[in-house]
Order: structure tokens, then C-alpha cells, then sequence
């Protein structure tokens, strides 16, 4: 049955225990007032979200995987039961956004090991988004899910991890133990109304930098 819970864990939640890198608290100056807005910006195009994609090139030997566009964006599928409830919104902060205009995912995975990217864009600005991980954050510390499927919840910590050079976006590191500890990060970058999520699994803290910054940067460069 542990087996079975943690094979799970892996597809629903998406990381060995590794060394952590060095975190920082929480902090809302990357999002101050000012940049929160509802106004109109400029849609990401689906040829430039797919640019600013992931590719093979840019994770280690041995992995596959690659980026198309999503038309099941927004659907909004089944997350699991949280408590406190508020805390689903670490792990599945595009979750009640609605459907975006251009989205773009990728799915890459390798030895013991696996990545997810996803590229939004609204119409609308979407720097809320980071306000709200982040207020979230220090109460969040310590929650429990239960995955979907299961009916036993298991017990997770959360934490900011600190991603040198990272603006306007947020980094968490979660432990989630059953029976063993099974280590996940999210990234989250706003620029607009275009949000980069960042996921990994069985990947180290240091190699989820890493990761994060080439995909912020790649970003970066079709939109900025």
C-alpha cells in the first residue's frame, strides 16, 4: 500500500532528499502594489511562448521530452484536498485563473527524475499571483494533502527557496513524507500577464536553480 501511495505521489504532486540550498523568508518586494493590476497587457503569442520553452538542450544527458501547445488549459483538474485548504494555492497557483489565451507545456523526464514547465498568458496582468504565494507562505509551513485517489493525507513542509537573480517570481521547496521523504519544488514567474510555472521532481535543490533560471531567462528574452 506505501508503494502504491508514493507511485502516486509522483504523478499527482510533480526529488530525492538532497542538500538544501540557502533560502531566504518570504517577502513581497519582488510584487508591491504598484505592479498589481487588472489592466489590459499584451498577450504572449504561441510561436513566442513556445520559443521561451524548455528543450532538451536545456536539461541534463538523458532526458526526453519536449513543449507543445495545451487546449486543455484551464480545465482546472482535481488537485486533492489540502488542510488548510488555502495551501493548495502553493502548488497550484494558476489553478483558478480560468482558461488562458496562449498556453504552452512541456513534460521532460529522465533518469529517476522528472520536469514540468507551463507558459500562460491573460490578457490581464496576473502579479496577484505571486502576492498570493507568497502572504500564503508563512502559514503554510506545515500542511497536509491527500492526493488525489487516496484517502489517507500525508504531511508536507514548505519553504521558500532562494533562486539567485529571480524578479518578480517565487521558488518552493516541499518534503513530503509517507512512509519516506520525497523532496518537490514550484517556480512561479510573472511577467505581465504571462506566468511561467516551474515543477520538479527527484531533482536536487541546486539543479532546480538552475533549471529555474534558465527558464526565467529564456522567458525573459521573448517577452522583455
Amino acid at each position: 500500500m506505501r508503494g502504491i501511495l508514493l507511485v502516486a505521489l509522483a504523478f499527482t504532486l510533480t526529488a530525492c532528499d538532497a542538500a538544501p540550498a540557502p533560502t531566504s523568508a518570504p517577502t513581497r518586494s519582488a510584487v508591491t502594489a504598484a505592479t498589481v493590476t487588472t489592466s489590459a497587457v499584451t498577450v504572449l503569442p504561441e510561436a513566442k511562448a513556445l520559443q521561451a520553452a524548455l528543450t532538451m538542450q536545456d536539461l541534463p544527458a538523458n532526458w526526453i521530452g519536449d513543449a507543445s501547445v495545451d487546449p486543455n488549459a484551464g480545465d482546472a483538474p482535481a488537485a486533492g484536498d489540502y488542510v488548510p485548504s488555502k495551501c493548495r494555492t502553493l502548488r497550484h497557483a494558476m489553478h483558478d485563473l480560468g482558461k488562458p489565451q496562449t498556453a504552452v507545456s512541456a513534460q521532460f523526464n529522465g533518469p529517476g527524475a522528472s520536469s514540468s514547465e507551463k507558459i500562460r498568458s491573460w490578457p490581464t496582468g496576473r502579479e496577484a499571483l505571486l502576492q498570493t504565494v507568497t502572504e500564503v507562505l508563512p502559514s503554510c509551513a506545515t500542511f497536509t494533502m491527500t492526493p488525489v485517489g487516496e484517502s489517507s493525507p500525508v504531511s508536507v513542509t514548505a519553504r521558500q527557496l532562494s533562486v539567485p537573480g529571480l524578479s518578480d517570481g517565487v521558488a518552493v521547496r516541499f518534503e513530503i513524507r509517507s512512509g519516506t521523504t520525497w523532496v518537490q519544488h514550484r517556480a512561479y514567474a510573472v511577467r505581465g500577464g504571462t506566468v511561467l510555472e516551474l515543477a520538479a521532481d527527484q531533482l536536487s535543490d541546486a539543479d532546480f536553480v538552475r533549471l529555474t533560471g534558465k527558464a526565467v531567462a529564456k522567458l525573459d528574452a521573448v517577452v522583455r
